[in-house]
């Protein structure tokens, strides 16, 4: 029996995306408005759950992303959006935002890291990883940094379907692990 994961529905959908962003030649321009309406999602997290709502009639939640989005984002960006929300799909659009971005990498040879750290990395340090990380990819690597101080000490590396952990907190629940054994 065939089960299917939200990350591979993810996957559908923004190659079904990227897909109409290459016939028109406008891959960075998609992806320009993929983050930003990602951004305004997180900057107001109650409009996911409005969305998502089957107590609002599908026509109400329509009009809402039309007038946030009409207009501002290309019409294939907003017609994603709405057919994500009409199948109720709508809470995994930052994982096909996180898709789209790894196909149009993937198509250029580049790659972004996402790099997060317990405290801020120095350029030497930011420099070497990049290194590594390229050396690793075989690509050009542009990263994204944060802070997570429950990290402790170290950092986590999410570089497409790659994740580099090399933080205390993981060498920490491994000795737990190991102890209880």
């Amino acid at each position: 029996r065939w089960v299917t994961t939200m990350a591979q529905i993810s996957k559908e959908y923004a190659s079904a995306l990227f897909e109409l962003a290459r016939e028109t030649k406008n891959e960075a321009a998609y992806l320009q408005a993929l983050q930003q309406i990602e951004r305004e999602f997180s900057e107001n997290e109650a409009y996911l759950d409005i969305l998502e709502s089957p107590a609002i009639a599908f026509a109400d939640r329509e009009q809402m992303l039309t007038t946030a989005f009409g207009g501002r984002v290309p019409e294939q960006v907003l017609s994603f959006l709405l057919l994500l929300c009409q199948r109720g799909r709508i809470r995994i659009f930052g994982e096909c935002v996180r898709e789209y971005e790894q196909q149009l990498d993937l198509q250029t040879s580049h790659v972004t890291a996402r790099v997060t750290s317990a405290a801020p990395l120095s350029d030497a340090q930011k420099t070497a990883l990049l290194e590594k990380l390229e050396t690793i990819s075989g690509r050009s690597v542009d990263a994204q940094y944060a802070l997570d101080e429950a990290l402790i000490g170290g950092f986590v590396v999410q570089m497409d379907d790659l994740c580099i952990d090399a933080s205390i907190r993981r060498q920490l629940k491994e000795v737990k692990e190991a102890m209880v054994k």
